[in-house]
């Protein structure tokens, strides 16, 4: 389980901006509805287990929902 909101409003960010419907995503992934519109507003954690089929689900790589892309200003440092 992970804690850490970062996966939430990741999530959220992505939903939003690839224009998905929470309904579509929770189908596609295997959670129910519910769980799954109250971990993308942070009112439940998302499991490891769930990372996976979340990012094929939404069509991202899983460091896209962990946010582990650097920001550009460090990409560029030497």
């Amino acid at each position: 389980m992970l804690r850490d909101d970062t996966v939430n409003r990741k999530l959220k960010e992505l939903l939003r901006k690839k224009k998905l419907k929470q309904t579509e995503v929770a189908e596609k992934c295997g959670i129910a509805y519910q769980s799954f519109h109250r971990a993308v507003n942070g009112r439940r954690p998302i499991y490891a287990e769930e990372l996976l089929p979340l990012a094929e689900a939404i069509g991202v790589d899983v460091s896209a929902l962990l946010a582990l892309d650097k920001p550009q200003d460090e990409a560029k440092a030497p």
